[in-house]
């Protein structure tokens, strides 16, 4: 045998190699693979593929946003961003024996990096998107027949350093005005670079425009999630907010400005100076990143706040506001949390809530679902006595007078915390939850977790008797 060619053969096939020229072998439709190893030429080749195909039009990287919309009864729109840079519509559809079918029915190919954070606006018309590099996009949304969803580009976030790389970790919206054909969204947007940014997106007919109202610096830190809510007062219209970030803190937010600047005047009317964030308002939280957020408006003084972080700790703070004391800041928020640590044995990455309403002791009730990356869902029964919470002239003369222990003690009693449930889910790496259904008093919900891949569980919700709130 010339010492420069080596062969293998193979039943009724063979390899030559000789002077760096193989001759090729008839291969059937096949995978091959082939290399040396110790002195050793092997070859190998399969003729099946070894997966199956169960569900076509899923994503390629592992999914980091989620929206959710319910246009029709037994049927939502589900929107779904991820690092492979494409935004899929999925068309659920709930069965009568309580499964459900899910289609992919478009995908939007616009950004250019992984997506963060999708929205859809409360009157289902609009669909907000933001990824990396301070990207921003908004999407027209309207019913087609035969393939029931069609959706337009309709403008972007002008971009104020087109070298920036910072990305928009989340943003949340409130709809300040819909008519036919024309709508108006008030965002906020929490960027890596440190900035949260209050915008205004008008859609006056085929094309939209975004503006930057208000520029808030939080420092040389990481914000990771935004929740925003409006309020109409009798002098001045109030933009509120939480605002989460890696250092484990939270801040509230809080932009006054007169009535005629969130009216129906032209955009370019609304620009403003940049605002600096208080920082007796921010209130550390979780020993590192925030990666789960939610708020719920208790009443016109109380918020509840409930975050989930790094540490695997899911934490329950009371954001209340006090009475006028300074005229330079008229309101000061006072907080106190109560954690549960290692609630989660991995990093909580993902929480919702589910209202149930209030008990027969006027107890406001809720259900906090929970998820990790140690790929468990849990479920929480929350209670908060209403009738407890101070008022804020209360609140104010009881934070000058009582220990920090006592305060601890006060917020033990006043919030009464259950764990009900815990199930193993499919998906890893979870970044979002929602809520697709929830049927009363049956006691049953179904919730879509997202992440490398998606799946909907059932949760099973405690019944509790039903009476009016007052907020």
């Amino acid at each position: 045998m010339d010492s420069g060619t080596w062969y293998y053969t193979d039943f009724d096939r063979s390899i030559s190699l000789s002077g760096m020229r193989p001759t090729r072998p008839k291969l059937r439709q096949s995978s091959v693979a082939a290399h040396t190893e110790a002195g050793t030429f092997n070859y190998y080749e399969q003729s099946e593929s070894d997966h199956k195909v169960i569900l076509k039009g899923g994503h390629g990287r592992e999914i980091k946003a989620l929206a959710v919309q319910k246009p029709e009864k037994h049927r939502w729109l589900i929107a779904t961003g991820s690092e492979d840079t494409d935004i899929r519509l999925f068309e659920y559809i709930l069965g009568n024996a309580g499964g459900g079918e899910i289609k992919n029915t478009c995908v939007l190919r616009k950004h250019t990096t992984g997506l963060q954070a999708l929205r859809f606006s409360s009157d289902g018309s609009t669909l907000i998107s933001a990824a990396g590099m301070e990207e921003m996009f908004a999407w027209t949304l309207s019913p087609l027949p035969v393939i029931n969803q069609g959706v337009v580009f309709a403008g972007s976030l002008p971009s104020t350093d087109r070298h920036s790389d910072a990305r928009i970790m989340s943003f949340d919206i409130s709809i300040a005005s819909s008519n036919l054909g024309s709508v108006r969204l008030f965002i906020v947007a929490a960027f890596s670079n440190g900035k949260a940014k209050l915008i205004q997106y008008d859609n006056p007919g085929e094309t939209g425009n975004f503006v930057v109202l208000r520029e808030l610096d939080f420092g040389m830190i990481c914000l990771t999630q935004a929740y925003m809510w409006l309020e109409q007062r009798t002098e001045t219209n109030t933009m509120e907010g939480i605002i989460s970030a890696t250092n484990g803190q939270i801040a509230r937010y809080c932009i006054s400005s007169p009535p005629h600047e969130y009216s129906n005047s032209p955009a370019p009317a609304l620009q403003a100076a940049n605002t600096s964030i208080q920082s007796q308002w921010q209130h550390k939280v979780h020993q590192n990143s925030i990666t789960a957020l939610h708020n719920v408006h208790l009443n016109s003084g109380h918020d509840l706040v409930v975050t989930g972080g790094d540490d695997n700790a899911l934490a329950f703070t009371i954001a209340s506001r006090m009475h006028e004391t300074d005229k330079e800041m008229p309101e000061t928020f006072r907080y106190r949390s109560l954690i549960i640590p290692k609630a989660h044995a991995a990093a909580l990455t993902a929480l919702t809530i589910i209202e149930l309403g209030c008990d027969a002791e006027e107890r406001r009730v809720f259900v906090v679902i929970t998820a990790g990356n140690d790929q468990r869902v849990q479920t929480w029964l929350v209670k908060i006595i209403l009738s407890a919470l101070p008022t804020m002239g209360e609140e104010n003369s009881h934070a000058s007078t009582t220990s920090s222990t006592a305060i601890s003690l006060d917020l033990v009693e006043l919030i009464q915390i259950d764990f009900l449930a815990e199930q193993y889910t499919n998906v890893a790496d979870i970044s979002n939850l929602a809520v697709m259904s929830a049927e009363f008093p049956s006691g049953k919900a179904q919730v879509l977790v997202v992440g490398i891949g998606m799946e909907t569980v059932d949760v099973v919700l405690p019944v509790v008797d039903q009476c009016n709130i007052n907020t």
